[in-house]
């Protein structure tokens, strides 16, 4: 994993009060989906992804239906601002949170409040390095929705549950201006364990 940016105990205190903030709001607020016991994991499988080399070395991501702020903020926070991560959730109530959350961190993220393709027609949208999803529906239906967010060279990268699989995507990636897809397993310590589909966006 690259370097983090950020002098390291910040790096931590803000990763503690995230992880709060999502037991203490985001769950009472039907934000997340899984316990208390399980938010450190998730802030983990967030964090390995910058073991992928698109994500490690970008300079811009989006974050699709950032939903409580996984991933986009945990890779916020230990990238120390460089990294320009823009946050697209349409619900009221996330936005609120992640507003809530940038603040109390004091993180530099933009949380753009609309949905992917009116972000893409807006005229805030510039294409980034990297559109991360997580959990935001099916493969090939997320893969569509992101890959208009991606400039070419850069690429779409999708989260699968720990026992994801390669996929058969069902429709015409060339027809989106996408390459080959590749599906990585990452590891992490504490038996943390995330498996995305990382796909190129090549014209």
């Amino acid at each position: 994993m690259p370097a983090s940016k950020a002098p390291f105990h910040v790096e931590r205190r803000q990763l503690e009060t995230y992880a709060q903030l999502l037991i203490t709001v985001a769950k009472t607020h039907g934000l997340i989906g899984f316990d208390e016991a399980e938010v450190d994991t998730h802030i983990r499988r967030s964090l390995i992804l910058l073991e992928i080399e698109e994500v490690g070395s970008a300079t811009s991501v989006i974050d699709v239906g950032s939903g409580a702020g996984l991933p986009g903020i945990p890779i916020a926070i230990v990238s120390g601002g460089s990294k320009q991560i823009v946050l697209v959730e349409p619900r009221r109530r996330a936005v609120a949170f992640l507003e809530m959350v940038l603040r109390e961190l004091d993180l530099e993220c933009q949380v753009t409040p609309m949905t992917a393709q009116m972000f893409a027609r807006s005229k805030m949208f510039h294409p980034a390095d990297v559109v991360l999803a997580r959990a935001l529906a099916e493969p090939p239906v997320a893969v569509r929705i992101c890959a208009p967010l991606a400039r070419v060279g850069g690429a779409v990268v999708l989260t699968g549950s720990p026992l994801a699989a390669a996929l058969d995507w069902g429709i015409d990636l060339d027809s989106y201006g996408l390459g080959e897809p590749r599906t990585s397993r990452l590891s992490g310590p504490h038996d943390i364990t995330q498996h995305v589909h990382i796909i190129p966006k090549v014209t």
